[in-house]
């Protein structure tokens, strides 16, 4: 078996090695992954699904020849109420962290734009089901003046614009929801698109 990663543990996913025959078409085999990992779009793109321990990933093929990024294939299934709900669709305007959590797969997906207070920047470690090994991520509180706390999952080009922020300084921050309520702390836990002082 292989074990592939990039520094920042956007997408890491353990997989067997190729067999002589898949190694023709840049196949690998289906494996499933050893803890949780996030699915982006593209190398450095959009969050776009967290993947859980035990999905099988397939190989699809490897994307650039330094070996930081290689392109997969999930297989799984959504209720059919959800399919008209993309992953850049904007959440209710009004949308407060009480509607989030009672509600947290009702959301998924969407983006919300929330001005927050930073407490401070941290960086997820393995003991963490709802994050990546390694996941830069603000905690925050009182989203749109309601009280409570949320994780803002921070990408590699937001670190520096996140890395600015005064401790307890305020900032409009433009998010998609990854999870409405974590297993681990019953807190949101979104995906950062902007930064907004």
């Amino acid at each position: 078996m292989r074990f592939i990663g990039r520094a920042a543990a956007l997408l890491t996913v353990l997989v067997a090695a190729p067999t002589a025959a898949q190694e023709g078409n840049d196949r690998g085999a289906a494996e499933p992954v050893d803890s949780a990992r996030t699915l982006l779009a593209a190398p450095d793109g959009d969050t776009i699904a967290l993947i859980r321990p035990g999905a099988v990933l397939q190989v699809v093929s490897e994307a650039d020849e330094a070996g930081q990024w290689m392109q997969v294939q999930l297989e799984g299934w959504i209720r059919t109420g959800e399919r008209g709900e993309s992953a850049g669709t904007a959440a209710p305007p009004d949308l407060g962290l009480a509607q989030l959590r009672s509600e947290p797969a009702r959301y998924v997906g969407r983006v919300v734009r929330w001005s927050v207070q930073s407490i401070g920047l941290q960086r997820a470690d393995s003991l963490r089901s709802d994050m990546a090994d390694g996941e830069r991520y603000l905690l925050a509180r009182d989203p749109g003046g309601e009280p409570g706390f949320v994780y803002l999952v921070v990408p590699p080009d937001l670190v520096s614009a996140a890395e600015a922020l005064s401790p307890l300084q305020r900032f409009e921050a433009v998010a998609r929801i990854r999870t409405g309520r974590s297993p681990l702390t019953g807190h949101p836990i979104l995906d950062l698109l902007e930064v907004n002082p």
